[in-house]
């Protein structure tokens, strides 16, 4: 067969045509990713993003921000990203790579170098950068005043900032030094300051490359501490340093004020407010008000703690209204009590959470979403007051203290039940929002499920739960008043 040089001018110009179509398919979805142009700053004299824009427009499967220990995690499909503020470094899944300039934290934003997109491309992300520069005014972070105040239980140390100041906190193996790290922060004097109150000997002050080191030197008294960050006017960060109980009198009113003493039970939903409604038309909020009484005799009778109740009855009660009962009587603990549905009726088991900005995975921002869906039944004031959370300013004072509660819970959860565990999780739940105690909302199973709801319509099974979730504030309150030594 012969072939004219037109026709095979012709195939070739396809053939040419075909091969450049394939590369720019290869270059628009051959690659993990997408394409974004983001907004940058100058920071410093430093190029960065705002990591809120790179979440925004990115495929995220999972973020959280972990203020206590100044971590940022973020999961996409294939890869874990981890940075830490104050520092060079990002970990891609096993990979670290070196960034121009360090993880900065300003006006409760947090922003990375601009060459992390550099690195993301490398990963096999796709971007467009943006060629507009925005050039805002940045305050720039102050330590401005160190106080302190010697009390007969406890030293205070008062560290005065312009604005809310993420910080590291440590302690040395000895628990002779107390270390706390403020990253990108500046301070005018580092001139040591002397204490010798028998709890705290010193304040060092020691500046370093991205910021200020603050290293206290205890005193033999020294015995438990407890740190917290103001997030609104006036800035500071609170450090207390309690001495042992031999030093401490047993009538002391101040320590005695610091045992658990007031625990507030609060039964999800209630009146015409469901909840859940499960196999055979089981109703959440009857559910868990029978394990929230149970849970409140328990309490009662055998820690011989005062227990407040949200509802004793089937009555509907405000989100809001419910961390404000636990205010206003100055809880020691806070508990919320639900019970779980899901579409697929295979879904079982049982997981605690706490308060946080961000889902820890999707199922918890599901169940977050399930559970705020209650505010559609209160006023619309109500409802645009909650529109208007400043998420990103939710106080981590209680986080660990709350994981902690949480964890003891989960254990006797697992040996006093048949219920399988699901973990702690952490998601946005308004219930939790406001409380100044450690809060945790637990989901004791699912009604959605024929097997679980057949259990938890059971008296039976309820007192177990009931007995589970009391074991677990139980051992946290032993625990807890260890730290602070002031079992008697």
């Amino acid at each position: 067969m012969i072939i004219s040089p037109e026709i095979n001018a012709k195939q070739e110009m396809k053939n040419k045509v075909l091969f450049l179509v394939l590369i720019l398919f290869l270059l628009l979805f051959g690659s993990q990713g997408f394409t974004q142009e983001f907004p940058e700053f100058i920071i410093s004299g430093n190029k960065y993003i705002k990591l809120d824009d790179f979440i925004k427009h990115s495929e995220i499967e999972k973020y959280r921000f972990d203020y206590i220990r100044q971590k940022i995690y973020i999961k996409t499909d294939e890869k874990l990203i981890r940075f830490i503020l104050g520092t060079n470094y990002v970990l891609v899944n096993d990979k670290f790579y070196r960034l121009s300039a360090p993880v900065m934290f300003y006006d409760s934003k947090v922003y990375i170098p601009h060459d992390f997109l550099e690195v993301m491309k490398g990963e096999g992300y796709v971007f467009i950068k943006k060629s507009t520069i925005d050039k805002p005014t940045f305050s720039k972070q102050k330590i401005n005043k160190i106080r302190y105040f010697t009390h007969p239980t406890h030293t205070r140390i008062v560290f005065d900032t312009n604005v809310y100041i993420p910080y590291r906190e440590s302690e040395s193996d000895t628990h002779k030094l107390v270390k706390l790290y403020f990253a990108n922060t500046e301070i005018a004097s580092t001139k040591s300051i002397k204490i010798g109150d028998g709890v705290v000997k010193d304040i060092q002050i020691r500046k370093t490359g991205s910021g200020v080191s603050i290293l206290i030197n205890t005193d033999s008294k020294y015995k438990a501490k407890k740190v917290m960050g103001l997030k609104h006017k006036p800035y500071r960060v609170i450090l207390d340093l309690y001495k042992s109980d031999k030093y401490v009198k047993k009538s002391d009113s101040y320590v005695e004020d610091m045992k658990i003493r007031t625990i507030v039970i609060d039964a999800g939903h209630g009146g015409k407010d469901p909840g859940g409604i499960g196999s055979g038309g089981l109703q959440e909020k009857g559910v868990v008000l029978s394990i929230s009484k149970e849970l409140a005799n328990l309490l009662r009778k055998e820690l011989k703690v005062k227990v407040i109740m949200t509802r004793t009855t089937d009555k509907f009660i405000t989100l809001r209204r419910r961390t404000e009962i636990a205010n206003e009587n100055k809880a020691d603990l806070f508990i919320s009590v639900h019970a779980n549905i899901n579409y697929s009726k295979k879904v079982r088991g049982f997981e605690v959470y706490y308060l946080s900005r961000y889902a820890s995975d999707d199922e918890a921002r599901s169940v977050a979403a399930f559970e705020n869906g209650v505010i559609r039944l209160e006023d619309k004031r109500t409802q645009e007051n909650v529109k208007n959370i400043l998420w990103d300013l939710i106080s981590n004072q209680f986080e660990n203290e709350s994981v902690e509660l949480a964890g003891f819970i989960i254990k006797n959860m697992k040996s006093k039940t048949s219920f399988p565990s699901k973990g702690i999780k952490h998601a946005k739940f308004y219930v939790l929002y406001g409380a100044t105690m450690p809060a945790v909302l637990v989901e004791v199973g699912y009604l959605s499920n024929p097997i679980e709801a057949k259990f938890l319509k059971s008296p039976y099974t309820q007192k177990k739960i009931a007995r589970a979730i009391f074991e677990g504030i139980k051992e946290y309150k032993i625990r807890y008043e260890k730290k602070i030594n002031t079992v008697n």
